[in-house]
Parts: structure tokens; sequence; C-alpha cells
């Protein structure tokens, strides 16, 4: 597992990574398929949010999850920027947040993209 510092400049080249291959809209396209407007979702060391900031319009929530207190600042300054209003962005080790959230895990996790479906509901609210 590699870890990522997140800092202006490792921001800077990761969104222009993202922009210039597609990559985060071109995996959206794969996850799509398998959401409803009223799931909620929650991603684990989100980063900067890339991938949730291209699904939110095809969800009713997702909860944003990652160690980076820069990360996390970023993904809502972004989201504040482009009128997303349901993303929820937190920062903190994700072990301990399921643990205050008490969230259960549906049975569909979407392979290789870093996000898993969770029954939210707790942390909707």
């Amino acid at each position: 597992m590699s870890l990522i510092i997140w800092d202006e400049k490792s921001s800077e080249r990761f969104i222009d990574a993202s922009v210039y291959t597609g990559f985060h809209k071109q995996l959206a396209k794969k996850i799509i398929p398998h959401l409803e407007p009223g799931d909620k979702m929650c991603d684990v060391g989100c980063g900067l949010g890339r991938l949730d900031l291209e699904l939110a319009p095809f969800v009713s929530d997702i909860l944003a999850i990652d160690i980076s207190e820069y990360a996390i600042l970023t993904l809502s300054e972004e989201a504040a920027r482009t009128g997303v209003k349901n993303i929820r962005a937190m920062q903190g080790d994700a072990a301990e947040l399921f643990d205050s959230l008490k969230l259960s895990a549906k049975e569909e996790m979407l392979q290789n993209s870093g996000i898993e479906t969770f029954d939210c509901a707790a942390a909707a609210s």
C-alpha cells in the first residue's frame, strides 16, 4: 500500500493527472450503473475525493473519509466551489470513525475502486 502525503504540490499533480487521463470520470462510468439515487456511500481513504465528486450526482449521500487533513480540506473546498452538497468529508482514522458511527457494511462492494457501499443511516442523519 502506498501512502500519499497530500500537500499543494502533490494535489496539483494528482488533479492534473486525473483530468488529463480522465481516470476518475472513466471509473465513475463503470460504477454508476450499480448505483441507485437513494444510495448512500462511504469512501474510505478518499484522498482528494475526485471519484466522489464524479459520483455525487448519482447518490443521495457520500461520506468521504481520509486521514489527511489537507486532502479533506481540499475535497471540502472543491465540493463547495462546484455546488456539490451531498459529500460529507471527515478527517480521521477510518477504523475509529466506523466504530464511532456504527456503520454496517452492505453486502455489495464495488471492487477495485476504493469505494465500499455502506448502510450509512446513522452517519447520514
